[in-house]
């Protein structure tokens, strides 16, 4: 497959030096980094993720073949519900990230850090090993794929959704969906720290559907936003970003990912260097860095390649850096000996324009995100609404939040219209509530 363009790229008449993903031309931003941050952080980001490797895996032998290229166990994975999982090269290196959603009568594929064709080539060699009785699709370029991230998209979902949307769980797949007559299908998931979702239609309508989200979350600010705006959430939140940290690593262990490894799952590509690590140990891993000084406010001071130092030893390389603009501070990842990639410690990076002093810090890089104004607007008519992290509830003013990779905790009485079964009130944390019986788990 050689570079190609999403339907949306030629909406905007973007060309290539607009950026490329996993040989998609796709924008790496449409204004400025920070101001569609801010969009993700307090309205609603609209991305195109099309540039998603999206392979289509159908037979008797789907889940044997894609169980032989994932790392997680998808034999776990329920009808309507998908799983995050990585394909790994046998030297337990990362190819690409995926999820894999069960539609029952076939798998649906959607990759990220390397090109559809590299994963489509493997599939498709393994499927002929495997004999008659399994095809593998590639509808890459047939397929466009949305994302909706932010604190308010659930909200916009509801317009046209229903108030089912709200519990709607983490990783379910729901088909059936129209917008304006579009048909389309949503995955709860994303990897901001705020509401995620993607959107899948025909390509055929992926024009119709971006314009009618355009129009339909005007009043939540919807704005769209690029991969380079994604990353950077991400990076605070500490999701994998396959093109930097992910592609650096030597090894999948290396990362401190949240897939789950089932050591009684069947043999797959990667099997043995995994068990060798885990049985071994491994050399580095990765771990947060905050600068310490007067540097953290500058932006990127640092960079990926720079290298990490205690005192006159090298023992590191970032990975990945970038300035936050809710911390208001510079943050990055690095790789680490494992002797020395521990919390709360004291090192130096050599950057380009000097030396600087870093700690290291566990993930998400912010447990506090940023406040969410209210505007007098048709959706928001109460007073300020404050996201904080302790406090009592007070209602139409503050609420509990809890780190950004639990974020489906909400206020009870204000979400009183959208939450069905109610449920005792419990004590979590000191100073907070929430519901023990809870819809989004």
């Amino acid at each position: 497959m050689a570079n190609w363009s999403s339907k949306i790229t030629g909406y905007y008449s973007k060309d290539e030096s607009a950026g490329k993903r996993d040989g998609c031309i796709t924008p790496a931003l449409y204004e400025n980094l920070e101001t569609e941050y801010r969009l993700v952080r307090r309205g609603i980001g609209l991305g195109d993720y099309s540039y998603y490797g999206k392979i289509k895996v159908a037979g008797e032998g789907a889940l044997d073949l894609i169980n032989r290229m994932s790392l997680a166990d998808i034999s776990r994975v329920p009808i309507n519900r998908m799983m995050s999982s990585f394909v790994l090269n046998e030297d337990g290196s990362v190819l690409c990230e995926i999820y894999v959603a069960n539609y029952a009568d076939y798998y649906l594929v959607l990759s990220e850090g390397a090109g559809p064709q590299q994963l489509l080539a493997r599939l498709q060699a393994a499927a002929e090993q495997q004999g008659e009785g399994t095809t593998v699709m590639d509808i890459t370029e047939s397929q466009a794929l949305f994302g909706l991230d932010g604190p308010f998209a659930w909200e916009l979902l509801k317009m046209f959704m229903g108030a089912g949307v709200i519990g709607i769980r983490y990783l379910e797949v729901v088909t059936g969906n129209e917008l304006e007559g579009i048909p389309f299908t949503l995955y709860r998931t994303g990897k901001t720290g705020e509401y995620g979702y993607l959107l899948q239609t025909e390509a055929a309508n992926a024009v119709a559907l971006w314009q009618a989200l355009l129009q339909k979350g005007q009043d939540f600010h919807l704005n769209p936003v690029g991969y380079q705006t994604i990353d950077r959430c991400k990076l605070e939140n500490r999701f994998i970003n396959m093109h930097q940290e992910g592609v650096l690593a030597k090894h999948v262990l290396e990362l401190n990912t949240r897939v789950m490894i089932s050591q009684d799952k069947d043999d797959y590509v990667g099997c043995k260097a995994v068990e060798a690590a885990i049985q071994n140990g491994i050399e580095r891993r990765l771990i947060g860095l905050v600068l310490a000084d007067a540097a953290a406010a500058q932006p990127d001071p640092v960079a990926a390649g720079d290298s990490v130092y205690c005192e006159t030893e090298k023992i590191g390389e970032i990975a990945n850096a970038g300035y936050s603009y809710t911390l208001q501070q510079s943050i990055a990842l690095a790789f680490i000996k494992v002797d020395y990639a521990y919390v709360g410690l004291d090192y130096q990076v050599q950057g380009e324009a000097g030396r600087y002093q870093v700690r290291t810090v566990s993930g998400p890089f912010q447990p506090r995100l940023s406040s969410i104004a209210a505007c007098k607007s048709a959706h928001r008519k109460t007073a300020t609404l404050t996201r904080c992290n302790g406090g009592q509830y007070r209602h139409g003013h503050d609420f509990f939040l809890e780190p950004p990779y639990c974020r489906h905790h909400r206020h009870r009485p204000y979400l009183s219209d959208r939450r069905h079964g109610g449920g005792s009130i419990a004590k979590y944390p000191p100073g907070a509530q929430r519901l023990q019986r809870d819809p989004f788990l």
